[in-house]
């Protein structure tokens, strides 16, 4: 029987002998008050009895009380971390440190294999990992992985850095999103990179030289060159042979040297739950701008159709997913401005008659939105990893084409609706009873809704918004109304 299982029965055996002991102690010494009984007598052989057993509980109880596990804290957790370095992936690297923490694990493995990412997101990471409580192993995972740009100065940061076999290292030059950065802005980002880089290489008593030379000359070596260079600790050509070599070397964590133990450790991995996940794959520009796309058309549908419900409840939805992606990747606030410009020009289409005008203005400024939505000047470690960081134009130009018949579309239906009313159904207007939207006044135009539908009118008294009107005549596309008093 399992030792957990095992002192889990014998708790809950001394808890039952012990309530039931106290309580019959409790009966006896409450019956000795009471008024004599002669049907009732106490012994004292029945009171040692339970005495006996309250003892014999305590002693087994102390026995079975399970001390902390053996093998609780013989085992080291694991993580992976591909693709590009973003501020989702720093809050898997701090869930993954607290996990291990949390359940004693002996160390923390993160397998990395990144192109690069976002500077800020890296200093992050690094930061953890120089604070981390517990010792972290940094592997360049599996054979053909790569620690390009930001993934240099990541692996330099654990306490024991490896390689598989395959494998490559280097080119941390920061570059921007946009593209080459100015020249004097790109000399003080690169001397401060570089900089940061080395203090990091004399923390970890790795080779300060070559740290210099990935940022400044963007070099890039093999994992056999980062060996012979004391770029690295070593190649490991797997997780056994990781901690194998790892085992018995001193490393400093939280200020205090501390000695390995990890020979022959079983590796746990630490799994994303789905609020990570979920997290993770909302990282992605392309993604977030197809969730803004469909958040305009649900709306947009929403507002052009009124009682429709699932299209304006798809849009909003869609529109609360797409302001959490920009919460996690980098945004341009003047994009999302000439964005939404592109929005209330759609809205107005409905409001105002300006012949396709607004359609028209409002698509220019959503393309042009589009294109620098995801343009920002934050810094990066690899220009090839900056091309993800943005809406690429073979997505912006058709979504764009396709929002754009979308609402010449819509547009034609309304008029098209609203001329086939007048056309087919004059007679059939006449006599309905809608609401007030805009004021009426005589001589002037105002809205009425009729048939789920807004429609120009106009009366001959003044009708207030809200109130009850009933059509007396068409003319084209506007109605003549009167006030309706409920007769």
């Amino acid at each position: 029987m399992p030792s957990v299982f095992r002192d889990s029965l014998g708790i809950r055996f001394c808890h039952r002998v012990i309530s039931f002991s106290v309580s019959e102690l409790f009966a006896e010494k409450m019956s000795a008050i009471r008024p004599y009984d002669a049907n009732r007598t106490l012994t004292t052989g029945k009171t040692n009895r339970l005495v006996f057993l309250t003892l014999f509980s305590l002693v087994l109880g102390f026995v079975a009380t399970p001390a902390p596990l053996q093998g609780s804290t013989e085992f080291v957790s694991a993580m992976k971390l591909n693709g590009l370095i973003h501020g989702a992936t720093v809050d898997h690297v701090q869930l993954s440190i607290d996990k291990a923490y949390q359940s004693r694990a002996q160390a923390l493995i993160i397998e990395i294999d990144t192109p690069g990412g976002l500077l800020d997101s890296t200093l992050e990471i690094v930061k953890l990992l120089l604070n981390s409580p517990i010792p972290v192993l940094v592997y360049v995972s599996p054979p053909g992985a790569q620690a390009g740009s930001a993934g240099v100065i990541i692996t330099m940061a654990g306490h024991i850095a490896a390689m598989a076999p395959g494998t490559n290292i280097g080119a941390a030059t920061p570059v921007s999103i946009q593209g080459e950065l100015p020249e004097e802005m790109k000399k003080k980002v690169t001397q401060h990179t570089a900089s940061y880089i080395e203090t990091i290489a004399e923390q970890r008593n790795r080779n300060r030289e070559w740290a210099r030379k990935a940022v400044i000359d963007a070099e890039s070596i093999t994992c056999r060159e980062a060996e012979e260079n004391g770029v690295i600790d070593f190649v490991a050509k797997d997780l056994s042979d990781l901690l194998a070599k790892a085992d018995g070397r001193l490393v400093e964590v939280k200020g205090k040297e501390q000695q390995l133990n990890t020979k022959g450790l079983r590796v746990v991995e630490i799994k994303l739950d789905w609020k990570e996940r979920f997290k993770l794959g909302l990282a992605s520009p392309s993604l977030a701008f197809l969730l803004l796309i469909v958040a305009i058309l649900g709306i947009y549908l929403e507002f052009s159709h009124p009682g429709l419900i699932l299209p304006g409840t798809v849009g909003v939805l869609s529109a609360i997913l797409f302001l959490f992606s920009i919460q996690i990747i980098p945004f341009n606030y003047l994009g999302l401005a000439l964005i939404i410009l592109g929005i209330v020009c759609f809205v107005l289409e409905m409001k105002v008659t300006s012949y396709g005008l607004l359609s028209v203005a409002g698509l220019i400024s959503f393309a042009f939105g589009s294109l620098l939505l995801f343009d920002v000047p934050d810094q990066m470690f690899d220009p090839r990893s900056g091309a993800s960081f943005r809406v690429p134009l073979s997505l912006v130009l058709p979504a764009t084409l396709g929002l754009g018949l979308f609402v010449v579309g819509v547009m034609a239906m309304v008029i098209r609706v609203h001329r086939r009313a007048v056309l087919t159904a004059f007679e059939g207007m006449v006599g309905q009873i809608g609401t007030v939207k805009k004021a009426l006044e005589p001589g002037r135009v105002g809205q009425v809704f009729l048939h789920g539908e807004l429609w120009r009118a106009i009366s001959d008294e003044p009708v207030e918004t809200g109130q009850a009107v009933v059509v007396t005549s068409c003319d084209s596309l506007i109605v003549k109304v009167k006030r309706f008093n409920g007769q």
